[in-house]
């Protein structure tokens, strides 16, 4: 999972593709924030919890500037499971920001005084990769137990989440970085069952195959299956896959075949006939494999 997460933060640290999720989400596609305009911010903030200070790191997070002056700060967090409790987490990444500004000027007497800078809004998208729907609270007083009577007192905060499996094909088309082969590839298996792959060429090759490879557990994705020394990366995913099917599994390694098809099937989700058909292996290749790795385990417990 830490792969996974790693991959997610690499592509979407880009400003082209910050840039473009956050012009989607927050502007429906128009091309607002510019990714001229963003620079790269601290994610680590302190806290202290049961009288020990300790750090809270977010994926990724950008200050938002025109003409020097701040817009906004502006986070991107990513989630494969459903957290409950992720509106805390939210609060507590937006309120150290918060708490930031709170900064402090020297005079050059040596005292100090409070800044009077504007203070700027902070604002976090949580991108949700998981299968299930997001059924979980997307507000602080959906997670608290608010006694009768403290209803109007306690502020509500809500916290923003893209569901990326059920995004509208319009919106996913209104993505124009490399972020659209993520979000399409999630539409498509989400309503089709299926992929077919697009000839649209990609600008941050290595990334984009790096995140196919730990969000579907496939290591014929990586860059040393499909490319051999010398060759040129691919940059559309229609040659992607054609490399990927000529450089798949041996057929000798049973091991390799069979976790490939289950977390194929597992993961789009679709039955092991269909994923054996989009990985181009007879089915019955697949339970020949599975028959043997039981013998061998068999035989290595005689």
């Amino acid at each position: 999972m830490a792969e996974k997460d790693t991959t997610e933060k690499i592509l979407e640290a880009h400003n082209d593709v910050f840039s473009d999720i956050l012009n989607v989400y927050l502007y429906e596609g128009k091309h607002l924030i510019k990714q001229d305009e963003l620079e790269a911010a601290d994610v680590t903030t302190g806290y202290v919890f049961e009288d020990a200070l300790r750090a809270q790191e977010r994926d990724v997070c950008k200050h938002w500037k025109k003409e020097n002056v701040q817009l906004a700060l502006l986070g991107i967090e990513n989630q494969s499971d459903i957290d409950r409790d992720m509106p805390l987490r939210i609060i507590g990444y937006d309120g150290a920001a918060y708490r930031g500004q709170l900064t402090v000027d020297k005079n050059q007497d040596g005292s100090f005084h409070r800044n009077h800078r504007s203070r700027y809004p902070v604002v976090s998208v949580v991108i949700y990769y998981g299968q299930n729907r997001w059924n979980r609270p997307l507000g602080l007083k959906d997670v608290l137990q608010v006694p009768e009577g403290l209803e109007n007192f306690v502020s509500d905060y809500k916290m923003n989440v893209m569901d990326l499996r059920r995004l509208s094909l319009e919106t996913v088309d209104q993505f124009k970085s490399d972020f659209w082969f993520v979000a399409d590839y999630f539409w498509q298996v989400e309503h089709t069952k299926d992929y077919k792959p697009s000839s649209n060429i990609i600008s941050h090759v290595e990334e984009v195959l790096n995140l196919f490879r730990y969000a579907l557990k496939d290591d014929r994705f990586s860059i040393g299956n499909i490319v051999n020394k010398g060759e040129e990366v691919p940059n559309n995913m229609c040659e992607v896959l054609d490399r990927v099917e000529n450089r798949g599994i041996k057929k000798g390694d049973n091991r390799t075949l069979v976790k490939t098809v289950e977390n194929l099937s597992k993961n789009m989700p679709c039955s092991i006939e269909k994923a054996c058909e989009l990985l181009g292996y007879p089915i019955n290749e697949y339970f020949t494999a599975k028959d043997e790795i039981k013998r061998a385990k068999l035989v290595e417990s005689i």
